[in-house]
């Protein structure tokens, strides 16, 4: 029995490993696969300037005299613009209150339309944008940063913020929860992990899946008409705020990459971006939220007697000048601020009548 047992190991044992290894060999090269693809996808990202896991973030600094740095933000002059002493400014000062699309860290700063319009304009900008603001954030912005008493023309460029925070309060949206939080649900505290969750790959799988689900499901026609209120009613605070500072608001309405004559064209990629950031707004509806809300813009610029730069007819539905839905790209940066520096010379040229 003893023999035979050993002679039947003796023949198994190859045939064990040797299946172990291919499983072994097919495990590596998936991996081999899977990090070749996540570091091209980690190097266009990083290429574009945003931060990746593995290549870090590209600093786009210029640099004047003695290596400071030209343009902020820094801790003292908080604005993504060309750093300036404002104690004798000789030509008005544009504050920007926006979010993502005036910040578009991805751009040098010379490229983005706050600096643009005020090239033409002859201003000087203070670009207080930052990705993830809403109007009620722009006007906290201007309680807190003293160099808004010295700015003379205040532009609002702001909708999509106050859309996904409206949705949420309409449908009862999800709570977005940080990396930190996420980690802490799932038991997934150590770096690694951490890392893997940040990988370009695992955000697009799962951007794609989720997306793509939520396309195929029940999505809300619209906004109410408590939402649309809501919406007034900020931009009411902004414009009192402006006002107390003695300044001059100018109301621009807002413009998207598609519209609905045209959103059957739209990018099966641009559609699940729509998600990304737990939107529960059908396409239609989101293009019908931003349409109603443009007119709400229009309507409390003429009661309020505000000067209003209307790109909506010029850019929407425009794909060239954009980078994704709501996004610019280096025309559509052009473009936009060529109409704010338009409406700034005719206001100033009125006001030396």
């Amino acid at each position: 029995m003893i023999s035979k047992n050993r002679t039947y190991l003796n023949f198994a044992m190859p045939t064990v490993m040797i299946e172990g290894a291919r499983k072994f060999s097919l495990l590596f090269y998936m991996l081999m696969w899977l990090s070749a693809v996540e570091v091209m996808l980690e190097y266009r990202h990083h290429s574009k300037g945003y931060n990746t896991p593995i290549f870090g973030k590209i600093e786009k600094i210029a640099l004047g005299e003695g290596g400071s740095k030209v343009n902020g933000p820094t801790e003292g002059f908080p604005f993504r613009s060309k750093i300036v002493s404002l104690e004798r400014a000789e030509i008005p000062v544009v504050w920007f209150s926006s979010a993502s699309y005036a910040e578009h860290s991805s751009f040098q700063v010379s490229d983005i339309f706050p600096t643009i319009c005020c090239h033409q304009a002859s201003c000087i900008p203070l670009n207080a944008s930052r990705a993830g603001m809403n109007i009620m954030d722009n006007v906290y912005d201007l309680e807190r940063f003293s160099e808004a008493k010295k700015a003379t023309y205040f532009v609002l460029y702001q909708m999509s913020g106050d859309i996904l925070s409206l949705q949420a309060s309409a449908f009862g949206g999800r709570k977005k929860s940080s990396v930190i939080e996420k980690n802490a649900i799932f038991g997934l505290q150590d770096r690694f992990k951490t890392f893997l969750l940040r990988t370009s790959l695992h955000v697009h799988l799962k951007e794609y899946l989720a997306a793509t689900l939520k396309l195929q499901g029940p999505l809300e026609p619209s906004l109410t008409a408590s939402e649309k209120a809501s919406f007034e009613h900020a931009l009411g605070v902004f414009l009192d705020s402006v006002e107390m500072l003695g300044g001059q608001p100018i109301l621009v309405t807002f413009a998207t990459m598609y519209a609905a004559e045209n959103y059957q064209d739209m990018p099966y990629g641009i559609k699940t971006s729509f998600m990304r950031y737990g939107n529960q707004l059908s396409i239609s509806g989101w293009m019908k939220t931003v349409r109603e809300f443009n007119n709400v813009i229009r309507e409390v610029g003429k009661s309020r007697d505000i000067p209003i730069v209307d790109i909506e007819p010029i850019m929407t539905g425009r794909a060239e000048l954009f980078v994704d839905y709501v996004h610019f790209s280096e025309l559509g940066h052009k473009v936009i601020a060529r109409e704010i520096a338009n409406k700034i010379i005719q206001m100033q040229d009125a006001n030396d009548i």
